[in-house]
């Protein structure tokens, strides 16, 4: 019994402390480990600092929020850090990501051609695959 408690002794030692530089480390071996598209684009708009043993996140989007919170990336914290009461609020903060666009400024496209040159817009080759089919728009 008193090796599993040296083990564990040992393994405790040489966790560490948590402030924002071993968690950026933390946070960045938790996203390569990320295989969705849509995931990876939507943390990429999460930022952190801390206050102690308190993790403050922001996050421009409630969506964003979500997707986050998915990941159980906070359950994953546990046992990273000698501190084992890390705390976390999360904030939506539109104004620290300026860079973020939520689409909201552009009209929707209400038409069946203006969905189709959104569409166009967003992927090339669906008009390739349109002239490769020779397919016509309904009148």
């Amino acid at each position: 019994m008193s090796n599993i408690k040296k083990q564990e002794e040992e393994k405790f030692r040489i966790l560490p402390v948590f402030n924002e530089e071993t968690h950026a480390e933390v946070w960045k071996q938790f996203a390569e480990k990320l295989t969705a598209k849509s995931v990876i684009a939507s943390l990429k708009y999460v930022l952190f600092a801390t206050d102690g043993p308190k993790l403050l996140v922001y996050v421009p989007t409630e969506r964003i929020r979500d997707v986050l919170l998915d990941t159980n990336y906070f359950i994953s914290l546990q046992g990273k850090f000698k501190d084992e009461n890390i705390s976390y609020d999360i904030h939506i903060d539109m104004d620290r990501f300026p860079e973020y666009d939520d689409g909201g400024d552009r009209p929707k496209p209400k038409t069946d051609m203006e969905k189709y040159q959104e569409m166009v817009i967003k992927n090339p080759a669906i008009e390739q695959l349109r002239k490769a089919l020779d397919l016509e728009f309904d009148n």
